[in-house]
């Protein structure tokens, strides 16, 4: 039955996979399999685990929702959260994004009660001005 990769569920579950794949050795907090550098926390009534990793400036938040009962919050480090993967999204046959797109300052992430699901964030680093000053001098001196 190795035709059923291709076609509907199958193919979009085998995507998914590639997916998280791709993830799990790109940005340095997924790579770097460091104890020290990881977070966790779950409740057995919301029915959630939240894991937390950086390595570096780098910083990644995973959070697991299994249908509780109960919601829960999710504590973000201040700045800015990119949502970089929602099992909920229709390209993997969910219903659509369950989570929200972006989160900025020192919000939380809230995994409402019933919610099935996983989702990653990925931490945004503003460049340093200084940096960004440099850099258009840069490019100001070679025009």
């Amino acid at each position: 039955k190795w035709h059923l990769k291709e076609h509907g569920r199958h193919a979009a579950m085998l995507e998914l996979y590639r997916a998280m794949l791709r993830l799990r050795k790109a940005p340095p907090a997924l790579a770097t399999l460091r104890k020290e550098q990881t977070e966790v926390w779950s409740g057995e009534e919301e029915r959630v685990v939240v894991v937390r990793r950086w390595a570096g400036r780098d910083e990644c938040l995973l959070a697991l929702a299994f249908g509780g009962a109960k919601a829960a919050e999710a504590p973000l480090k201040a700045g800015r959260w990119a949502r970089v993967l929602d099992t909920g999204e229709r390209k993997w046959m969910g219903p659509g994004a369950v989570f929200p797109a972006e989160i900025s300052g020192g919000a939380a992430l809230v995994l409402p009660a019933g919610t099935v699901g996983a989702t990653l964030y990925r931490r945004k680093r503003e460049a340093r001005r200084r940096q960004s000053a440099e850099a258009s001098v840069v490019v100001e001196g070679a025009a």
